[in-house]
């Protein structure tokens, strides 16, 4: 799940302080729930303990219904890795432990939309994402993991590289989020062989047959959502397959030329897609610079002005109420005084990342 504004408001959203919030959670007083997932949930969150100077922010939470002690160590795993990460084009996790028994991140809010929601919105507008738009970010997105993979000598695989985590914003800026599934040189425990872990449109033809991930996993991974931006199509739609169709369609990927499907695609960028499609992983690129310097050269070459101005400009465009509506609400809320809720709120049992790691390993090897 990303950290970006989700859908603009609706009359539940209206209502989310008739629903108990907000509510003050730990150091942190949660607005409202932004999105839902299997394991996993966001609320928009004021990070700040001085009435008028209030930071808006997003804590994701373990769902307290999940019980699953590998979800709890995969989450504390996930936050052990996101923590120590820094740059412009992954979203920053500035903080990480347990309120009470649940455990939380707290990162920054991005003002904008994830690719998925960008992609039903042109689907509704019957518009194609632009070319130069979809190549700018993806190179972008390329930045961001060629710095993840190569960070604090972690070697970290993101293996979840998909629409709903990649984040587009109002103003351009581009962000990867969700390393839930990552893999990683500190993780604790070894993923089982033969399991498949990430969104079965989304996998590499190593993955689908639940064989290791290195970086060229998400090389691939990034080769699909740019061919499928470029399209307008889904590389390998999932729906009304079964399990063992959808993934034998990943084992096996037939990838057409993007050019042989819709016209504007420009010299030289069929080869680079397409590359970065190979099934075999010693016949992509070897590195996520590598792939980012040929989009830079097909930018420079057919779209020289196209930078984060134009991005923000296309998403401004595509969601013009929503940009105004959010932009109110998180102004708003940001001079919110929630010093009373806090001093009313009863008393919390808040421990650090390094407090839960420890708690969670103590109780394993009883």
């Amino acid at each position: 799940m990303g950290s970006s504004q989700g859908e603009a408001r609706t009359p539940a959203d209206e209502n989310a302080e008739t629903q108990g919030f907000p509510k003050v959670f730990g150091k942190y007083v949660l607005v409202r729930p932004m999105a839902r997932g299997g394991m996993g949930e966001l609320f928009l969150a004021a990070a700040g303990e001085t009435g008028g100077f209030e930071k808006m922010c997003v804590v994701k939470k373990v769902l307290r219904s999940v019980e699953d002690q590998g979800v709890h160590r995969r989450f504390l795993d996930e936050a052990k890795v996101v923590v120590r990460l820094n740059h412009a084009n992954l979203v920053q996790v500035f903080d990480a432990g347990r309120v009470d028994e649940e455990y939380y991140l707290a990162m920054e809010l991005v003002e904008g939309k994830d690719l998925r929601a960008v992609w039903n919105r042109c689907a509704q507008l019957h518009r194609r994402i632009p070319v130069e738009v979809a190549i700018f970010v993806i190179r972008e997105i390329l930045r961001g993991l060629e710095y993840a993979h190569d960070a604090l000598g972690l070697d970290l695989v993101h293996r979840d590289i998909s629409p709903p985590n990649l984040l587009l914003g109002y103003r351009g800026e581009v962000k990867l989020t969700d390393f839930g599934l990552a893999k990683s040189a500190i993780k604790r425990e070894m993923t089982s062989p033969g399991v498949v872990f990430g969104r079965y449109s989304y996998l590499a033809p190593e993955q689908a047959k639940g064989l290791p991930a290195d970086r060229r996993t998400d090389i691939y991974a990034c080769g699909i959502v740019l061919w499928e931006l470029l399209t307008g199509r889904q590389l390998f739609p999932s729906a009304g397959r079964s399990h063992q169709q959808a993934l034998a369609a990943v084992r096996n990927p037939k990838v057409r030329a993007p050019s042989s499907l819709v016209p504007g695609i420009p010299d030289g960028l069929d080869a680079v897609v397409l590359r970065s499609l190979a099934k075999e992983p010693k016949d992509r690129h070897q590195a996520a610079g590598e792939l980012r310097t040929e989009l830079s050269n097909v930018l420079s070459r057919h779209f020289p002005g196209c930078d984060a101005d134009r991005a923000g400009e296309f998403m401004r465009d595509i969601f013009a109420r929503e940009y105004k509506l959010e932009g109110r609400d998180v102004a708003e809320l940001s001079q919110r005084d929630f010093t009373g809720l806090r001093a009313d709120a009863q008393h919390t049992s808040s421990i650090s990342l390094s407090e839960a790691l420890a708690a969670e390993d103590g109780s394993s090897a009883m």
